[in-house]
């Protein structure tokens, strides 16, 4: 819905609307088979798409790839989708990583609000927590370890300094990168 206004608002201002979009599209990497599952445990999906989305569990995968790139000039195309179209035998994989009962997918959706199975995986995802990237954890790192060292601020600093030349001597944990004399 946001993203067909989004596209929509470049009638009224291309220059918003093309960055505005680009921007958004750098957040769809987490559209993919796997993750579309989760649709049916959202209310404002209708009963015909969750009926289209267990008919499509039975579907090959569709990508072998991770991580789905959207680019701007690619929005139109995401439009005419629906979100069954991302839906294939992965997608149960989440349910399976998370040992989701899924005997609720034999039954009618219409049934699944008075189903055991189903009203205790819907409250598993409405609980789960999510972190958006690493940033955000390297954030909330800083913030859980801030003070906990030193309150002077200049040793902070230079722990901070010490850690970035760190990070460009070691920029990975591969065992030739750790055998690299330090200099």
């Amino acid at each position: 819905m946001f993203l067909k206004k989004l596209k929509k608002y470049e009638n009224i201002n291309q220059g918003i609307s093309s960055i505005a979009l680009k921007k958004f599209c750098n957040h769809l990497w987490y559209l993919n088979e796997e993750s579309s599952i989760l649709a049916i445990f959202d209310k404002n999906v209708n009963i015909a798409s969750k009926e289209r989305i267990i008919e499509n569990l039975k579907r090959e995968n569709l990508h072998t790839e991770r991580k789905c790139i959207v680019q701007p000039n690619e929005v139109p195309f995401l439009l005419e989708k629906a979100i069954e179209d991302f839906i294939s035998q992965k997608s149960l994989n989440l349910l399976n990583k998370l040992n989701i009962d899924i005997s609720f997918l034999n039954i009618s959706p219409d049934l699944w609000d008075t189903d055991d199975s189903y009203l205790k995986s819907q409250e598993i995802f409405q609980n789960l927590k999510v972190v958006n990237d690493t940033a955000e954890r390297g954030v909330k790192l800083m913030q859980d370890f801030n003070g906990l060292l030193t309150v002077d601020e200049e040793q902070k600093q230079f722990l901070l300094q010490c850690v970035e030349d760190h990070r460009k001597q070691y920029p990975d944990c591969k065992k030739a990168t750790l055998k690299r004399r330090f200099d």
